[in-house]
């Protein structure tokens, strides 16, 4: 069985297999390679004219050992760089019990939701602050927590990542228990593409056989925190194709 029909075979199983040897992808050809892995993941899609940074999900695996592009147009492969960050604001020196007499303040601006947490003479331990903002935020429609515990010190978590995961704190009169100041801001950082981007291209057609499609295979041991594309079209889109293969991360392949 050649190498199109093990991507195809990839393609077929998409994210919900197993590779170990005596699957059926362990049968065909290059199982010397195949045979040792743990998942597979296949997508779709298509890029709009000058797009750029689509990341390429590769779930829990850590390593990719086999990767194969299929786009039919030329497209950009960024492999690496860094994965989007999440704002977190951890307080510094606060002082547990608050010693609050109820009444007391916090203003939070996060992820672009204003709201204010008002304490009670009950919240004097850590736990007790926490209860409260994180009350406080689900009332202002942020879901999940956005308080907890750090080093016994409260912490403050955005929702989102990349850009649009802000934790400001713009005022209040509890903050010097807290450990917190006014004014002070924390944003995530967006997703970069590796620097260093492999352009694929389709095959030359000096006879006008009407190559459609470029198709690139690799075996490989690519430890990467991401693959990305990018469409250098400014003005076709590209539909693309890509599946890989590899080895899970430690925790998940010991499940």
């Amino acid at each position: 069985m050649g190498t199109r029909s093990l991507v195809e075979i990839l393609f077929q199983l998409g994210e919900n297999n197993s590779l170990k040897a005596g699957s059926l992808v362990a049968d065909v050809s290059l199982a010397e390679q195949v045979d040792t892995l743990d998942k597979a993941l296949s997508t779709s899609g298509i890029l709009a004219a000058s797009e750029v940074n689509t990341t390429i999900d590769k779930g829990d695996i850590s390593t990719i050992r086999l990767l194969y592009i299929e786009a039919d147009n030329d497209v950009n492969v960024f492999l690496g760089g860094i994965a989007a960050t999440t704002a977190v604001l951890t307080a510094v020196g606060g002082v547990y019990p608050t010693l609050y007499a109820g009444g007391e303040t916090l203003d939070l601006d996060i992820d672009g939701v204003p709201f204010t947490t008002t304490f009670d003479v009950a919240d004097q331990a850590l736990a007790d602050v926490i209860n409260r903002i994180n009350a406080a935020a689900a009332f202002a429609g942020l879901d999940g927590l956005v308080a907890s515990i750090s080093g016994g010190q409260l912490r403050l978590t955005s929702k989102t990542s990349g850009l649009a995961s802000v934790v400001s704190v713009t005022g209040g009169t509890g903050l010097v228990a807290l450990g917190l100041t006014a004014a002070t801001t924390v944003t995530g950082v967006d997703p970069t593409p590796g620097t260093s981007p492999i352009l694929l291209r389709r095959t030359a057609d000096p006879a006008s056989s009407q190559i459609t499609t470029l198709k690139a295979y690799a075996l490989l041991a690519l430890s990467t925190t991401s693959v990305k594309l990018s469409n250098p079209s400014a003005t076709a889109e590209v539909r693309y194709r890509v599946a890989m293969a590899g080895d899970l991360v430690p925790a998940a392949a010991a499940c």
